[in-house]
């Protein structure tokens, strides 16, 4: 149930092919985390909170204390450490995502500027101020020392135009790292625990071996996982 299609997908909407996505947050000047909650359970969380932790107790001399703007539904470790914080719904990501890339340029010319042009940041307003307009020049002021991170539960094309932010700012290959993900792990999970359940379904799986997973509790619901089980005969 916890797994990165998401993410995978976007990167594939991106460069061609799926690759993992990580972030070394001790070069960060300013991140933007958008759903995300990359502290304490998405991501490396754990490389993350130490990287992270690791700048904010000791800024480097002559250098500004690192910034964090946390856009999140609900409360998160990482909102709650967030120099700035702004309440949305997860469902309005996307928008704010799209505005993000207009107010920043990254496309120009073709399809998406004219899909990102329908988005303005002026939208996003917070004590009477264009917030994310703020944003904006705040990552910008900060090109090759930014990042911006997205939840594994956003759309494959919100992964992908963040993929298109980062790349405008010029942070891949400084603050944003891609690597090849392992073997087998480009396939979709849903696609996976499909396959198997229609295995079961038809016979061609006769035996299945649990190993620290209940896919009766949290495999996709339509796929009625406990009646399969139930309902298989010998």
């Amino acid at each position: 149930p916890l797994h990165d299609d998401n993410a995978l997908a976007g990167a594939q909407l991106a460069f061609g092919r799926p690759v993992a996505t990580h972030y070394d947050l001790e070069q960060a000047d300013v991140v933007l985390s958008l759903d995300s909650d990359f502290l304490a359970t998405d991501g490396n969380n754990l490389r993350n909170a130490r990287k992270w932790a690791k700048r904010r107790a000791a800024p480097k001399p002559g250098q500004p204390l690192p910034r964090l703007y946390v856009v999140e539904s609900t409360f998160s470790t990482t909102g709650t450490v967030a120099d700035h914080r702004f309440r949305l719904r997860s469902s309005d990501v996307p928008a704010l995502v799209f505005a993000l890339a207009n107010a920043l340029g990254v496309a120009k010319g073709g399809d998406l500027e004219r899909e990102l042009g329908a988005h303005s940041p002026a939208a996003f307003v917070k004590g009477n101020k264009n917030w994310l307009e703020i944003v904006a020049k705040d990552l910008q002021r900060a090109r090759g020392k930014s990042a911006v991170v997205v939840g594994p539960q956003q759309p494959p094309v919100v992964h992908a135009v963040v993929h298109a932010i980062n790349e405008a700012l010029g942070n891949h290959g400084q603050t944003v790292q891609h690597t090849a993900v392992a073997d087998g792990m480009e396939q979709s999970s849903v696609a996976s625990i499909r396959e198997l359940a229609t295995a079961i379904q038809e016979g061609t799986a006769d035996t299945v071996v649990f190993l620290d997973s209940n896919p009766v509790y949290d495999a996709p619901a339509e796929l009625k996982f406990g009646e399969l089980l139930r309902t298989r005969k010998p």
